[in-house]
C-alpha cells in the first residue's frame, strides 16, 4: 500500500531538485491510507471487496501509463495540475469498474463521506462525482436497493443471530462443564 510513497520518491530520485507532484502524497497516499482504514465496522463484505479493487485499479491506471509511454508520463509528472488531471480522469473508471454501482447505500454513504470535504466538493471533486451520476443506469439503481436491502437484513438479523448464537453455545459449554464437575 506504499504505492503513491514509492512514486513520490522515485520521482525525486530521478529528477533531483525538482518537487513532486502533490497529487502523490496529498490525495493518493493519503486516502489509499484513508481507505484501508475502513474496516468492516464502516463497510460491508461487498464493500471491503470494492475497496480493495478500487485501490488497485487506481494504482493499475497509473502504471499502466507510465508503462505504455515513460518519457511522456516524465514529463506529465513535471506539471502538477497536468498530473493531477490526468489522475483525477482514472478515477471514476477505478470506482465503477470495481463495483461502485451494486454496493448498497450504506457502504456508498460511507465511501462519499470518506475524502474530506474541500476535495469533494472543489472543482475536480465535483467533476468526478458528475460522472459516476453519469454511469448510473436503470440497473444500477436495481442493483444498489437489492444490495440495501441484503446488507439491511446482514447488520439487523444476520449478525444479532451469530452474536446470540455465539453466546448459547458459550453458555452450553459453561452450563456442560459445570454439570461436568459436579
Amino acid at each position: 500500500m506504499d504505492y503513491y510513497r514509492k512514486r513520490h520518491f522515485d520521482f525525486v530520485a530521478r529528477n533531483p531538485g525538482m518537487a513532486p507532484p502533490p497529487y502523490y502524497l496529498q490525495y493518493g497516499d493519503k486516502y489509499i491510507k484513508a481507505f484501508t482504514a475502513l474496516g468492516p465496522d464502516q463497510l460491508s463484505p461487498k464493500g471491503l471487496e470494492w475497496r480493495d479493487k478500487a485501490l488497485k485499479n487506481l494504482q493499475q491506471e497509473m502504471e499502466d501509463a507510465r508503462r505504455a509511454h515513460p518519457e511522456d508520463f516524465a514529463t506529465l509528472e513535471r506539471d502538477p495540475e497536468k498530473f493531477k488531471e490526468f489522475a483525477y480522469v482514472t478515477h471514476v473508471d477505478a470506482y465503477v469498474n470495481a463495483g461502485l454501482l451494486e454496493l448498497p447505500t450504506q457502504d456508498l454513504l460511507t465511501i462519499l463521506s470518506t475524502p474530506d470535504i474541500q476535495d469533494i466538493l472543489d472543482e475536480d471533486g465535483l467533476k468526478q462525482i458528475l460522472k459516476v451520476v453519469g454511469e448510473v443506469k436503470p440497473q444500477s439503481v436495481g442493483d444498489i436497493l437489492s444490495a440495501t436491502a441484503s446488507e439491511e437484513v446482514r447488520r439487523r438479523v444476520q449478525l444479532p443471530l451469530a452474536q446470540m448464537e455465539q453466546e448459547l453455545k458459550s453458555l452450553m459449554l459453561k452450563q456442560l462443564l459445570n454439570n461436568g464437575l459436579h
